[in-house]
């Protein structure tokens, strides 16, 4: 069995470059990987990876030559990766890329399937417009009432 990972992919893998959380020998071996490594000649959007395996994956196996079109898709200097990622934080060139990647909005994984749902079932909630949009105001107004699901929220104790 195969899954998606809809997170995944040559390109964004690059963004890990810049996560204070990965340890520099594998920001090392990415950067090795970006080198050597061929990408597939029709990638795909997301990586695809047998479940049984994604144990033994690491983000420098979905790094590839192509990992290196985020930086020029964005005009983004790379010569930082020349050196050790111990010593990028000191390299001229890395401060813009790691201030434009901080400053990149995440998407919510939640959000992207409620989406999802919401595409699935709007034809089966109504087929009216006008309700679908008001159904979806309920939603909106009962998450800003409850954004977590928490007893507490719910019987709305603010200890």
């Amino acid at each position: 069995m195969a899954g998606q990972l809809w997170y995944l992919s040559e390109q964004l893998v690059t963004l890990a470059l810049f996560d204070n959380d990965l340890d520099n020998n594998t920001k090392d071996k990415m950067v090795l990987a970006m080198k050597e490594r061929e990408g597939e000649k029709k990638p795909h959007k997301r990586a695809t990876v047998d479940i049984k395996l994604i144990k033994e994956k690491s983000l420098v196996d979905f790094t590839t030559k192509k990992s290196k079109i985020f930086f020029n898709n964005l005009h983004l200097p790379q010569d930082f990766l020349e050196y050790p990622a111990d010593q990028w934080k000191h390299q001229p060139s890395f401060s813009a890329p790691k201030s434009f990647v901080s400053t990149l909005a995440v998407t919510n994984d939640h959000a992207e399937r409620a989406i999802a749902l919401v595409e699935h079932f709007s034809g089966h909630l109504t087929k009216d417009e006008q309700q679908l949009q008001f159904v979806l105001s309920v939603v909106a107004e009962h998450r800003k009432k409850c954004p977590d699901a928490r007893k507490q929220t719910l019987l709305g104790n603010n200890e």
